[in-house]
């Protein structure tokens, strides 16, 4: 009965030992998974089409959505620099459209 404890114990062990490998594998997919998911949607996000809008369409768009920023003493509600903030060719541009800049009401 001994032996049978023995051995049932050893096959207990290397049932772990297994176990332990597989999670340790099916971590290591789940975060390849993961990081191909990341690559996928930054691969989509190049394909946006407001990638393709044209600079001066753009800045149309950004005084539209900027046009009402004030700051006042209890709050800032500043579009301009949320939409600066946004990515580097929103900044430049947000930065280079002057109206954006000239239309903040203080």
């Amino acid at each position: 009965l001994s032996q049978c404890i023995l051995l049932a114990e050893r096959d207990v062990q290397r049932c772990d030992e297994e176990i332990r490998k597989l999670r340790a594998k099916l971590d290591s997919l789940q975060n390849k998974r993961n990081e191909g998911c990341r690559q996928i949607c930054r691969y989509r996000s190049l394909l946006a089409p407001i990638r393709r809008l044209c600079p001066e369409l753009l800045s149309r768009i950004f005084w539209f959505a900027c046009s009402k920023t004030t700051i006042a003493a209890d709050e800032i509600d500043c579009s301009v620099v949320r939409v600066s903030q946004v990515c580097a060719r929103w900044r430049e541009l947000a930065r280079s459209t002057s109206i954006l800049w000239s239309s903040l009401h203080i």
